[in-house]
């Protein structure tokens, strides 16, 4: 979930929250075949499964054939991070599967290197990747792919998350319509790298919603809800909302007037892992 979108500067801060991607893989001796299957259908073709697999068996797996299978609970194409958090669970899969044990930070730079070849990402969505592998929120510059700051966020705040029909694909995106936004989404940034996240969100939020032309009016709502931040996540249309323990149910009607399907998720602090 986005707390501060990267697409103008590189400067971007993302939030791990409770949906969740599974990836299976197994490795065997061959030629360096891949073979991606999405059963469910959930997160849309094969080609970022396949392209995140490809990065882990040209660094790591010569002779070997990879078998990736992959489930998602993550609405593709709604500004939540579907691709990062796939192509985090692909290359965490594959790694295990080949045997490897290598730190979750450099993991994080295969995926977004899978993310470019695979052209669903105009920024390599760092931020995105690393909140959704390291769990907290990230701090980034993407451009340089540092992890500025990582913090851990109280486990009893609720997210509720509006998520409308339409999609947006992120790699067809014109960045030229965030560039005027440079200076107030590096504001939001620097206000993130003082843990004022929710203050960072809603900045971020609202001035995005007036660039993608969606959920300005759900992020008010939310606000006058009680919500302690709020505002688009990634280049929409879905609108995120943090709210205190108990304070979810009112956030969640105040949306209820808005298209989409609505859905309330805690916060994940927790480093993905291999089961």
């Amino acid at each position: 979930m986005t707390i501060v979108n990267a697409m103008a500067n590189y400067l971007g801060a993302a939030l791990g929250i409770d949906i969740h991607v599974k990836a299976r893989a197994r490795a065997e001796d061959g030629s360096g075949k891949i073979r991606a299957a999405i059963p469910d259908g959930s997160c849309g073709d094969t080609s970022l499964v396949n392209a995140a697999a490809r990065v882990v068996l040209e660094r790591f797996g010569p002779g070997k054939d990879l078998s990736v299978e992959v489930r998602s609970e993550i609405p593709v194409a709604r500004g939540l991070k579907s691709s990062s958090a796939v192509s985090n669970a692909v290359v965490l899969a594959c790694s295990s599967a080949l045997g490897l044990k290598l730190p979750l930070v450099e993991l994080v730079k295969m995926g977004v290197e899978a993310a470019f070849r695979a052209k669903v990402t105009v920024t390599g969505a760092f931020d995105d990747a690393s909140a959704s592998m390291l769990g907290g929120a990230t701090v980034t510059d993407n451009k340089s792919l540092k992890l500025l700051r990582r913090f851990r966020v109280d486990g009893r705040l609720r997210v509720v998350l509006l998520v409308p029909p339409s999609q947006s694909f992120s790699g067809k995106v014109d960045v030229g319509k965030v560039k005027p936004l440079s200076e107030v989404l590096a504001l939001a940034h620097s206000l993130a790298l003082r843990k004022k996240l929710w203050i960072a969100m809603t900045l971020n939020g609202l001035a995005c919603s007036d660039v993608f032309g969606c959920g300005g009016e759900a992020a008010l709502a939310a606000l006058g809800a009680g919500a302690l931040g709020a505002g688009l996540s990634g280049k929409g249309p879905s609108v995120a909302a943090v709210v205190e323990e108990g304070g979810a149910d009112r956030v969640r009607e105040a949306l209820e007037a808005f298209e989409g399907d609505l859905m309330v998720r805690g916060i994940n602090n927790e480093r993905a892992k291999v089961s």
